[in-house]
């Protein structure tokens, strides 16, 4: 499988590869890279909080103001996305599982085109 680019910048950069789907439970690797380091995690989210995620990143998208996290079921990772009114963007997270041997955590500063590049892989990649 393909993986959906949502952030590519020099030395950050946040790929998401959709892999399957059991029972409304949705499947993706997030991968991360921040300068040399690097990580990706499987986040497994019902398809309930898929859809509530794509509508509150239409309303940050639209308002350029919100805050948005998407949280694996499974585990304490996460990706917090952050607008500010001025439509720059925070996004932080913590890939992999504090109980696992490695994780880790990141923290960049981007545009609203990551909101985009989101809704786009959430309602065509895997049609929520």
């Amino acid at each position: 499988m393909n993986d959906a680019v949502i952030l590519d910048d020099k030395d950050k950069k946040l790929y998401i590869e959709y892999l399957y789907c059991v029972e409304d439970y949705y499947t993706m690797t997030f991968k991360v890279q921040s300068s040399k380091f690097r990580g990706e995690s499987n986040f497994c989210i019902s398809k309930q909080e898929l859809v509530k995620i794509v509508e509150y990143l239409n309303v940050a998208n639209k308002e350029l103001k919100g805050n948005v996290q998407i949280g694996d079921s499974d585990s304490d990772s996460y990706i917090n996305i952050t607008v500010k009114n001025t439509g720059k963007l925070m996004i932080d997270g913590k890939i992999g599982g504090s109980f696992e041997d490695n994780y880790i955590k990141f923290k960049y500063e981007s545009d609203q085109t990551i909101i985009s590049n989101l809704i786009n892989f959430f309602k065509y990649e895997i049609n929520v």
